[in-house]
């Protein structure tokens, strides 16, 4: 990937928006990467596919398509491999129904930068990244922020059902066989509408 982003800084040294479309369309569009996303609640095997929207909303930085330029080699790895913080669902978003982000952080010669895509998912249950964000550009950090906290929040709940699944230890199931004895299914315990009460004073307490 790396000689086709040469080729389009070569091609278009001083223009990095019509970079990063040259670089879209000869090296990444209609590639597919796969990945696993939140899909009904569990996570689940998926397939990104690299098509138009990517093609149009990867540009939208204007101040900062050369930090966009840099990493679109890496997009996806970060995919395939980076860290995820759930899905988010949307509400009148166009085509899109929900988002998901992978977040990895990448080296990029002798350096690294931190890089988020966004993956958007259609009605149709495709997806699609839709977005990249990166160090660099100033609506990173606000990103950054965001992530880590819905990272954090997929992390807890993940914790959450995984100790409902666990098997009880040993002491555990003792102790509840412990409390268990000292119940008694209900009939043995209540007497039946039909049967007569009957009862006796052994003796009164005044306290």
């Amino acid at each position: 990937m790396d000689n086709g982003k040469r080729g389009s800084y070569k091609r278009f040294p001083n223009n990095p928006s019509k970079a990063i479309t040259a670089y879209y369309d000869e090296e990444l569009r209609g590639g597919i990467v796969k990945t696993s996303l939140d899909i009904g609640g569990k996570e689940t095997a998926a397939e990104v596919l690299f098509d138009a929207h990517g093609r149009r909303e990867f540009r939208k930085f204007r101040n900062n398509q050369a930090d966009v330029l840099k990493v679109l080699p890496y997009l996806p790895e970060v995919i395939e491999s980076g860290y995820y913080s759930g899905r988010d669902e949307k509400q009148d978003h166009g085509p899109q129904v929900a988002f998901h982000t992978k977040m990895k952080k990448v080296s990029i010669g002798k350096t690294k930068r931190l890089v988020a895509v966004d993956i958007g998912e259609s009605k149709e249950g495709e997806f699609y990244p839709y977005s990249v964000n990166t160090e660099g550009i100033p609506t990173f950090k606000r990103k950054k922020e965001i992530f880590k906290r819905e990272f954090g929040e997929r992390q807890r709940k993940n914790k959450a059902e995984d100790a409902v699944l666990l098997l009880p230890s040993k002491d555990s199931v003792a102790n509840l066989h412990g409390t268990q004895s000292l119940l008694r299914p209900t009939e043995r315990r209540l007497h039946q509408e039909d049967e007569t009460v009957k009862m006796s004073v052994l003796g009164i307490r005044i306290l």
